[in-house]
């Protein structure tokens, strides 16, 4: 038997309990575009990501993005300028800005681990949106706050940006490769490495040999030993241009 609906609506059949209801589609945006992209970044990945697979995310059509973004090349632009925009660069203290230049270099390259994928977009891009130049903005603020030549300042923070997008790329690259590989595994395969060099013809070979003997190589250091040490050598050499 039927029921009434409240307020005097149509009456409740016995079947309507089985109807899925309608879904009311909400109006797309760019900025809803790229809400779903980086959903589909964070969740399978920077390859895994299309109009189609925003699409599905939306609940509409590829075709009804266009209208919002042209191509799929500006809308991985218009990811990666919402990642940039988490990141903060520090107000600049002279006495300071070395260690705020790596304290940022390390912030930034978190949040670009933080979505999967995201580093390999970074590498050959330069940073045209408004978030990324926010960013150029502050880096350059920072290199001139610290006496920096300003040619020496504005390639600073070029090299800075591709120093963070390479290392996050190999730290991706290498968690895919080696991610299911235990800690011993790992070393046994950078020992094999390194006997490999021991072994090189020395007269072919002196510094590869001499390194490899010598206990002093990365292998296997940490992706963050290893991050942390060209973060160093970058800092050093530029602080070496700094008036004195």
């Amino acid at each position: 038997m039927a029921t009434a609906r409240p307020e005097g609506g149509a009456p409740f059949l016995p079947w309507d309990q089985y109807r899925e209801p309608k879904r009311t589609r909400q109006p797309l945006s760019r900025e809803a575009i790229v809400n779903a992209a980086l959903k589909v970044v964070d969740e399978q990945g920077l390859p895994a990501l299309s109009m189609r697979a925003v699409a599905d995310v939306l609940g509409t059509g590829p075709a009804s993005l266009y209208v919002h973004v042209s191509s799929k090349e500006q809308l991985i632009d218009l990811v990666l300028d919402r990642v940039l925009g988490e990141f903060e660069i520090p107000e600049p203290d002279p006495a300071k800005w070395q260690e705020q230049v790596k304290e940022f270099a390390r912030s930034a390259r978190r949040g670009i681990l933080a979505h999967r994928g995201l580093a390999a977009a970074m590498v050959g891009t330069q940073p045209l949106g408004p978030n990324g130049l926010r960013l150029v903005e502050g880096g350059l603020a920072l290199a001139r706050a610290g006496g920096l030549p300003d040619n020496i300042a504005d390639y600073a923070v070029y090299l800075l940006g591709r120093y963070i997008a390479v290392t996050a790329l190999e730290q991706e690259s290498n968690r895919e490769r080696f991610g299911t590989a235990g800690p011993e595994q790992i070393q046994g395969w950078a020992d094999q490495y390194r006997s490999y060099l021991e072994n090189l013809p020395p007269g072919q070979f002196p510094n590869l040999v001499h390194i490899a003997r010598s206990g002093q190589m990365m292998i296997p250091g940490t992706s963050d030993e290893r991050f942390e040490l060209g973060l160093e050598i970058l800092v050093r050499g530029l602080a070496s241009f700094t008036a004195t």
